[in-house]
């Protein structure tokens, strides 16, 4: 995207996005809603940012899958902050539908992660998931654990998101 002049860094949070109602087209919330704490607060405050017909795309880890209990598991004990995720669940869409938006596109996709090397596989996890408490044996052994990793020419590793997109 080209930016536009009129390009702004703004400072909020999920339940308070200072920009004017009605005013956004679309709206990505991309691996972070599974890190809202009142995801109806949210859904509410995404929905007075858009205009009618606006556009929300959530890109997230789902439950019960390997991703999410890497995420909880392995990155929760080797990221000295932790992490715990509330993940895309049957709630998720009821919340949703409670806040009144129209699910119009959903679908949960298994990918791979790729990358040139072994060793760029463990920099970008540790960097990406905050690894500062994990050596990149522990690393390679917690995605071998998880997250179906090949490692041939190239490496890879699985991973599980849904995307979901909802209409005002």
């Amino acid at each position: 995207c080209q930016p536009s002049g009129d390009n702004r860094k703004l400072m909020g949070d999920f339940t308070h996005v200072p920009i004017a109602s009605n005013s956004a087209d679309y709206l990505v919330c991309l691996a972070a809603l599974h890190h809202v704490d009142n995801m109806s607060a949210f859904f509410n405050e995404t929905k007075r940012l858009l205009k009618v017909d606006g556009e929300f795309l959530i890109v997230d880890v789902p439950q019960y899958c390997q991703s999410a209990a890497f995420l909880d598991q392995f990155v929760d004990a080797h990221n000295s902050m932790g992490h715990r995720g509330a993940f895309i669940r049957p709630a998720t869409y009821q919340a949703l539908l409670d806040t009144g938006f129209h699910v119009i596109h959903d679908e949960r996709v298994n990918m791979r992660w790729h990358f040139d090397s072994q060793q760029q596989m463990l920099d970008f996890c540790r960097g990406l998931f905050g690894l500062d408490l994990a050596s990149d044996n522990q690393i390679m052994q917690g995605l071998q654990e998880y997250l179906d990793v090949e490692i041939e020419e190239h490496c890879s590793f699985a991973w599980t998101l849904c995307y979901i997109k909802v209409v005002k």
